[in-house]
């Protein structure tokens, strides 16, 4: 039975299930004395006039540059003086079309403060989507605009390592991958040492990503490297099984080729090669990816979660905890037609469609992120005659391609996270057209992937200023 709700109130009511208190807390200062040193914020208004103290571009681990670059995230150093949060930090390092854009040193953190007089706030830690290999925690796109109008919660966003500098692994100590999910622990970790200083409450985190940072919460809830950092979690439109960790051997060889692409030695040991990984540049690097591409861009994300080994307390996932079981309170939605994120794409393109359709057993399950399911044949077969009664992909089954695209890359993981779960779950489905939306073809039908975003973020880099109204919100 579905029950029709504003999402934003089901949001809310998720994740400030604790008590605050109202405490002689100053919520008025600018300056925050961290762990690690003083920082200096601004003081910024919601839409509707709230005031917001934001502390941008804090970093909470040290630059992953030089000899750092391909290893696990470590404590940043402390300093001296107030530091500096009025900016966003840059961007990690990412594909923008043809170009590199971001840095290296991208560890940045940002908090978001209502000004209240109550403390023991709870926290919405939130990771940013783009397929493991895109986006950021750019304070235009997840600011706390919309959130902090309805919320007396304080907002967390963070950057962290993507694509091949966030998941490269050579199955040893010297790089065992998963770089980009250990920054997420790193950043939780340090809410848990410093969210108090802001008034915050570090034993209400709840942990919150829509797609790709829908992968990470999933991971999170069976990562025995992340327990006990977060307390509820909210998934947003995927789950750990949309991106689904590869075997070490897989990710080693494909370390091992791409350091030949490099002229990197591929038969010494690990520090030699990861030695000499190091020291190309990042343009090198990239450029390189293309000898992986399957078809087009495809697959987007070369370097993929790893299964880690031998490792103890320093892995982040493994064979075992892959397949615990969490008991945190759990949120999960999505929408009517998330599939939109492939289908529209590809239906605007006759040529991707013919090329699909003549290779659709090799292609689709590249597109769709299970190529590396051992029972990958069948299943591409099975989802063929289910969705598409065993015929090409053509403008008269768009809805039902864009169904098996949705259903497959998002509804599919998400499915298997509730029925694995063992704790406490509800699950919302998002139905409603509002006046903003990711289509490009504003004709067709339906709720993008994404689309439930705009309700809670202002992505103003894409849509400009923004408010809800009861025509974008039910």
């Amino acid at each position: 039975m579905f029950i029709p709700f504003n999402i934003v109130d089901i949001l809310l009511l998720f994740i400030s299930c604790g008590f605050s208190e109202i405490l002689d807390y100053d919520q008025t200062s600018l300056v925050v004395k961290l762990n690690e040193g003083s920082v200096r914020g601004k003081l910024i208004t919601t839409w509707r006039g709230k005031n917001v103290r934001a502390f941008l571009g804090m970093p909470y681990a040290k630059p992953p540059i030089g000899n750092l670059r391909f290893k696990d995230p470590e404590d940043v150093e402390s300093w001296d003086g107030i530091r500096s949060a009025l900016a966003d930090g840059s961007l990690c390092t990412q594909t923008k079309g043809e170009n590199i854009i971001g840095e290296e040193d991208c560890l940045f953190i940002n908090v978001f403060v209502p000004k209240t007089a109550k403390t023991n706030l709870p926290v919405l830690f939130y990771i940013h989507g783009g397929f493991l290999a895109f986006g950021s925690s750019n304070s235009k796109d997840l600011g706390p605009e919309i959130l902090l109008d309805y919320c007396d919660c304080i907002l967390v966003t963070m950057n962290y390592r993507l694509s091949v500098l966030g998941f490269l692994s050579i199955d040893d100590a010297e790089a065992r991958g998963n770089f980009g999910f250990k920054d997420q622990v790193a950043a939780l970790r340090w809410v848990n040492r410093n969210i108090q200083h802001f008034g915050g409450d570090c034993n209400q985190v709840t942990l919150f990503g829509h797609s790709a940072g829908s992968t990470s919460v999933g991971y999170h809830l069976h990562s025995d490297m992340s327990r006990g950092l977060f307390h509820r979690a909210i998934l947003a439109s995927s789950a750990m099984d949309s991106h689904r960790a590869t075997s070490a051997k897989f990710a080693k060889d494909n370390t091992l080729k791409l350091a030949g692409h490099l002229n990197c030695p591929t038969s010494d040991e690990a520090s030699v090669i990861m030695k000499c990984l190091r020291e190309k540049s990042v343009k090198d690097i990239y450029d390189n990816l293309k000898h992986f591409r399957v078809f087009g861009n495809e697959p987007l994300l070369v370097f993929r979660p790893t299964l880690e080994n031998d490792c103890g307390e320093k892995c982040f996932i493994t064979e075992d905890s892959v397949k615990s079981r969490s008991s945190v309170p759990l949120l999960v939605g999505y929408t009517s037609e998330d599939g939109y994120i492939v289908s529209e794409t590809i239906m605007k393109k006759p040529e991707i469609i013919a090329a699909i359709n003549k290779k659709f057993d090799d292609i689709i399950p590249v597109v769709l992120r299970y190529d590396q399911f051992e029972d990958k044949t069948k299943m591409t077969k099975a989802i063929k005659k289910y969705y598409l009664e065993n015929s090409n992909i053509h403008p008269g089954n768009f809805i039902k391609f864009t169904h098996m695209c949705g259903d497959v890359m998002y509804w599919r993981a998400m499915l298997k996270e509730l029925i694995d779960h063992d704790g406490p779950a509800m699950v919302y489905y998002y139905t409603h057209r509002g006046t903003l939306t990711y289509l490009r073809d504003k004709t067709l039908e339906g709720v993008a992937h994404g689309d439930h975003q705009l309700l809670i973020f202002p992505y103003q880099s894409q849509f400009g200023e923004h408010r809800i109204t009861s025509t974008s919100a039910v």
